[in-house]
């Protein structure tokens, strides 16, 4: 496992305010299924699950994390193909 926005943020220069996961990705064209997607926004919402363990809201939260993921992929690969060197 490897925190690639470190490497990132050393490398490589986005036309972003903040170097984020969200902002980065964005910028690169990935989008989350949930319009609020954000950090803060996923700890509510598993606080709301604990409340009321309402299954949409469970799925809403597996597929942020799931979007995170998918997100760093598409992000490594633009990587791979932009920032490498090797095509």
């Amino acid at each position: 496992m490897i925190d690639v926005l470190p490497i990132v943020s050393r490398c490589v220069l986005f036309p972003v305010y903040f170097y984020s996961l969200k902002d980065i990705a964005k910028f690169l064209g990935f989008h989350w299924r949930a319009a609020d997607a954000s950090g803060a926004n996923s700890i509510a919402w598993y606080h709301e699950w604990l409340l009321k363990k309402d299954k949409k809201m469970l799925q809403k939260i597996v597929d942020y994390n799931e979007d995170d993921v998918r997100a760093t992929y598409h992000l490594v690969q633009w990587l791979k193909y932009n920032a490498s060197g090797v095509r």
